[in-house]
């Protein structure tokens, strides 16, 4: 009996140290983040419209990185109502949001301004309302 106890308690104690498993914790890559907005459509005169009634057809994020010069810009449908950018690199951002027509033609900006990114991970921009006559 005094035997079966201790190998009870080796048993227990290898299992315990988890010989046999290796934990490799890499290294990671290299910071980039991303830019989330969401957007709604505002009529002075009508109130609410959904894309349709405005006539536009999809949303530009349109980021230009201060330090560098290099821009990016994202188009999203309009009907998704949110959109998240492709990555890109810490520094500092001015982010323009463009609602467009289906030939391209804005209808509306909303500025977002500058954004100065340190952190790895997504940049929510908030909520934009998107203003039409």
């Amino acid at each position: 009996m005094k035997n079966l106890v201790w190998a009870s308690m080796l048993l227990g104690a290898i299992g315990l140290c988890g010989c046999g498993r290796a934990v490799v914790v890499t290294p990671a890559g290299a910071i980039q983040d991303n830019f989330f907005a969401t957007w709604e459509i505002e009529s002075v005169q009508f109130g609410p419209l959904t894309c349709e009634q405005a006539g536009a057809a999809t949303v530009d994020m349109d980021i230009v990185n201060v330090d560098t010069g290099s821009r990016i810009v994202d188009t999203f449908p309009c009907n998704d109502y949110q959109g998240t950018s492709d990555l890109f690199d810490i520094g500092h951002f001015d982010v323009l949001l463009n609602l467009n027509d289906p030939t391209g033609a804005v209808l509306s900006q909303a500025e977002i301004g500058a954004e100065n990114v340190t952190v790895a991970g997504t940049i929510d921009l908030g909520h934009v309302i998107f203003q039409l006559p």
